[in-house]
């Protein structure tokens, strides 16, 4: 799992929405298009998320668990072993 990667919601999952000092739970639905933005990618940490142009904290289980990965993250040029540039995606 990378930054900047876009998932669709096959089951709903909940997450935490930081507005005007308060964190009400909402529930993200199925469907639902989100974009990874920030956080600690590995292990099993909160993760914050893009949905409708709200940042939302999701537990990274419940994403890899109810999502499907459609867009992967786009990895800068890698040198290769021959020194020649490439782009990795």
């Amino acid at each position: 799992m990378g930054l900047n990667e876009t998932y669709v919601l096959h089951r709903s999952i909940w997450g935490i929405h930081s507005v005007g000092g308060h964190r009400p739970a909402i529930k993200v639905p199925v469907g639902a298009t989100i974009t990874t933005v920030a956080g600690p990618l590995d292990g099993l940490r909160q993760i914050n998320v893009s949905w409708e142009g709200k940042m939302i904290a999701v537990f990274k289980c419940d994403l890899q668990e109810r999502a499907n990965l459609i867009r992967e993250a786009v990895v800068g040029p890698r040198k290769s072993k021959q020194g020649n540039a490439r782009k990795v995606c």
